[in-house]
């Protein structure tokens, strides 16, 4: 009497990308059938059972350098702001064209970048994966963008605010230097980081930054309050994340 085999289960990795290879490309359709996978789009698969938008951000370096072949990078806000768990990424790579890419739960918008970006290596849990310096992802959200990539750039008033903590940090020269490689403007963002040095509140445009900056009319309390507050967020920058 013949009895049906079943399959020995295979113990998948949290996060699979799609093979070249035909043979190891049917078993990850089969298995993605069987539910031992589950799709999320563009060759992406994540183990059964898992959180996507956890796996996702685990796997974030291999993530990006499945969608862009190695060339890319995380970049503008998100390189500012970096938090793997975000619904989206801004992601720059060399090809001179944009994508949006839906990935299970989260959205990545692949933007074209510059020719010429400085970018560090950071690790998460040791995974490496680049993402944009300071100085470049400031130049970066300078740039207007229109329509669904318009969040890329940051506005006049939340640049304001992340210079609060940030503007210390940054390297003039560096900065000088790789807009000058990648032919940015620095004229307007220069002047933005000159009037948070300055703490002079007729500068910034922020109304929290001018009730900061205005000992007159700002309550002690609330000042300190909110300078915590953004010293909180200045720490979940990319810049503190090894």
């Amino acid at each position: 009497m013949s009895m049906t085999r079943t399959p020995t289960p295979i113990p998948w990795p949290r996060v699979l990308f799609t093979s070249s290879n035909a043979a190891q490309r049917k078993r990850i359709e089969r298995a993605a059938a069987r539910g031992e996978l589950t799709a999320l789009g563009h060759g992406i698969y994540a183990r059964g059972g898992e959180d996507p938008a956890a796996a996702l951000a685990d796997h974030w370096p291999d993530v990006v350098r499945h969608l862009t072949d190695a060339k890319g990078h995380v970049s503008h806000r998100t390189a500012l702001h970096f938090n793997p768990y975000s619904p989206e990424w801004f992601i720059s790579w060399p090809a001179k064209r944009y994508r949006t890419i839906i990935l299970g739960p989260k959205r990545i918008r692949l933007l074209a970048g510059m020719a010429r970006p400085e970018t560090r290596e950071i690790s998460l849990l040791g995974r490496p994966g680049r993402i944009s310096t300071l100085e470049t992802a400031l130049l970066e959200v300078m740039e207007k963008r229109r329509g669904e990539y318009a969040l890329a750039a940051l506005t006049g008033t939340e640049l304001e605010e992340f210079l609060l903590t940030a503007a210390s940090r940054v390297d003039l020269k560096t900065l000088q230097a790789v807009a000058k490689r990648n032919k940015r403007e620095t004229d307007g963002l220069l002047a933005t980081i000159q009037a948070i040095r300055s703490r002079d509140p007729a500068k910034v445009r922020s109304p929290r930054l001018r009730a900061l900056f205005n000992e007159n009319e700002a309550d002690p309390t609330r000042t300190e309050l909110f300078a915590e507050l953004a010293g909180f967020m200045s720490e979940l920058s990319s810049e503190r994340i090894e």
